[in-house]
């Protein structure tokens, strides 16, 4: 199997993994008291989207791909890189956002 075709599939498993788990949740002390014997401590549970932060960067590495095809002195794949490529950025972005609504629900 071809290093593309490696890549892809586990681009593939790890997208399908990200979709079924959906996120992950850590906690975060952010202030902690201490009077006399008594210790108080605030913790605040953080979430991480998988689906979003899979579409930030897949849409980062598309506009890196962009730059790449353009160069001060070769102009001939502007086309390519405007029209095409944002194109694909902005079907991902819709997809990774719908996606992250329709499993998970909209979130304050």
């Amino acid at each position: 199997m071809s290093p593309v075709k490696l890549i892809a599939v586990l681009l593939i498993i790890g997208g399908a993994l990200g979709l079924a788990y959906g996120g992950f949740s850590y906690t975060k002390n952010t202030h902690e008291v201490k009077v006399g014997p008594v210790d108080l401590a605030l913790q605040e549970k953080k979430t991480i989207d998988v689906p979003v932060w899979a579409g930030i960067a897949a849409i980062v590495l598309l506009l890196l791909y962009e730059h790449r095809l353009v160069h001060a002195d070769d102009l001939s794949r502007v086309d390519a890189a405007f029209f095409t490529v944002n194109g694909y950025v902005s079907v991902l972005f819709f997809l990774f956002w719908a996606a992250d609504i329709w499993f998970f629900g909209v979130r304050a």
